[in-house]
């Protein structure tokens, strides 16, 4: 009767157990399922990333710079008709439009790759961190040159305009009005250029800061040639001076003495003159001389250093485009 019950309860236990072992067998096939479902849906995330993504970000950027040379065309010919600002502002609003749906859709296409699946893996991460970083480095480098644009156009661009007045011609009855002049015309130059220094496009903003270094220097030389004309009158009436005291002594036939202490002072004034007349030629010649470097800094900004830095970024996107492509393809096969 004993061996009859517990033979009975054996087959129950084994079944309980058979059973738990069952359904852990389940939820592990199951996790293993919805894993395998999950890692299926990354690669296929990644290479939609690698395939379409990445070439859409990359159309978005290339179609800026174009935006930008329509804007600047339109802007400068209705400038140069009345040299209005607002006018040309106002003229010009259709390609800045243009150019500000260029730029969200830019940013757009970068804000969805951060997102995508399959984007937060590590590697995956940091490879678009850094792509992100030139990508909208160049974004926000367009963005701050077409919002700067106006301000750096109205620096030279009239009589009216506030560093044009630096070209001092042959205002002035002399120097030190000159030297007048000029500190006004500095302080207007400077208000506007400081302006600029604060833009977002690095290139102006350093534009902005030679054109700064030189004003500096514009007002140092020309403190200095003023002074110099100042010094020059009063060492020519000093030397007219002791000059007419040696004659007048030689006349009076002072001591030798006496002579060779007028020859000395009239030697220390010749002294005094020559160096006098050093610093003001070597300030005259540098004066010039930053004078006729502004025109060609103004023209290297769209000339020279503005392509150079679209370059720049472009072969930067261009080899962390590339880096990013290698790790999506080697973690789509992980």
């Amino acid at each position: 009767m004993t061996t009859t019950v517990n033979s009975g309860k054996r087959p129950t236990k084994f079944v309980l157990i058979v059973g738990i072992i069952v359904v852990i067998l389940l939820v592990a096939l199951a996790a293993v399922a919805v894993t395998n479902v999950n890692r299926q849906q990354d690669r296929e995330s990644l290479a939609q990333i690698k395939k379409e993504q990445l070439t859409s970000l990359l159309d978005a950027k290339n179609k800026l710079p174009g935006a930008l040379d329509e804007y600047f065309a339109a802007f400068k010919k209705s400038y140069l008709v009345d040299y209005s600002l607002e006018q040309a502002e106002q003229e010009a609003k259709p390609e800045r439009d243009a150019f500000e749906k260029a730029e969200a859709s830019a940013r757009s296409a970068m804000a969805k790759l951060k997102s995508s699946r399959g984007a937060g893996q590590d590697e995956v991460r940091d490879a678009i961190a850094q792509y992100e970083d030139s990508y909208l480095g160049f974004v926000d480098y367009t963005a701050g040159l077409i919002d700067s644009y106006p301000l750096y156009t109205s620096l030279w661009g009239t009589d009216a305009s506030p560093c044009q007045g630096i070209f001092i011609g042959d205002r002035g009855a002399n120097l030190s009005e000159r030297d007048e002049l000029l500190i006004k015309a500095v302080d207007t130059c400077r208000a506007a250029t400081g302006k600029l220094a604060k833009s977002k496009n690095s290139t102006l903003a350093e534009y902005a800061q030679r054109i700064d270094n030189r004003l500096s220097q514009l007002k140092t030389d020309s403190a200095t040639t003023a002074e110099a004309e100042q010094k020059l009158g009063k060492f020519t009436v000093q030397y007219k001076q002791f000059q007419k005291r040696y004659d007048q002594a030689i006349a009076a036939n002072a001591s030798e003495k006496k002579l060779l202490a007028l020859a000395d002072e009239i030697s220390q004034i010749n002294d005094e003159i020559s160096a006098n007349k050093t610093a003001f030629d070597f300030a005259s010649r540098r004066y010039l001389s930053t004078v006729e470097e502004m025109p060609p800094l103004l023209g290297d900004v769209f000339e020279k250093h503005v392509p150079a830095e679209i370059k720049y970024f472009g072969s930067v996107i261009e080899l962390r485009s590339d880096v990013l492509e290698k790790v999506l393809a080697d973690a789509a096969v992980e």
